[in-house]
C-alpha cells in the first residue's frame, strides 16, 4: 500500500480532476454529504 502511495499521481481527493469536475458539473453537489461523509451510531 506504501508504494502505491508513494507513486500515486493525486494523493488527495481536493486534488484528484475527476471529483473537481465532477464538484463543479453538480453531480456530487446534491448528494456529496450523504456519499462522502461517515455516520457513526451511538
Amino acid at each position: 500500500m506504501y508504494k502505491a502511495d508513494k507513486s500515486a499521481i493525486v494523493k488527495r481527493a481536493e486534488e484528484n480532476p475527476t471529483l473537481v469536475s465532477m464538484y463543479e458539473t453538480g453531480m456530487l453537489k446534491e448528494r456529496a454529504h450523504e456519499l462522502l461523509h461517515v455516520h457513526y451510531g451511538k
